[in-house]
């Protein structure tokens, strides 16, 4: 079903999986997804709700916590069995 999306060119694939459970009340921590992940990522949340919250990367890094602006960042509500892409701008 991801493929048929056309986020992802067909003839390449899917370049690799990850599968996290999160126990209640965990969360993601503030990252920035690896490169090689590609030029697109797909999150795909199934058993329970669970919020993204997005903010900027400077070259390729979380901002330092002196500089982030806590009001400047964008929070996604995954429902289970949603499917969320980034790709472009907001995929680095």
């Amino acid at each position: 079903r991801v493929l048929e999306t056309g986020v992802y060119d067909a003839k390449l694939g899917i370049n690799q999986v990850q599968v996290n459970e999160y126990l209640e009340d965990s969360g993601i921590g503030l990252h920035v997804e690896d490169p090689a992940a590609g030029e697109a990522f797909a999150t795909v949340s199934l058993l329970q709700p669970i919020q993204l919250t997005l903010q900027r990367a400077v070259d390729g890094k979380p901002m330092n916590k002196e500089h982030r602006d806590r009001h400047d960042c964008l929070k996604v509500l995954l429902e289970p069995r949603s499917l969320f892409v980034l790709q472009g701008e907001s995929r680095h």
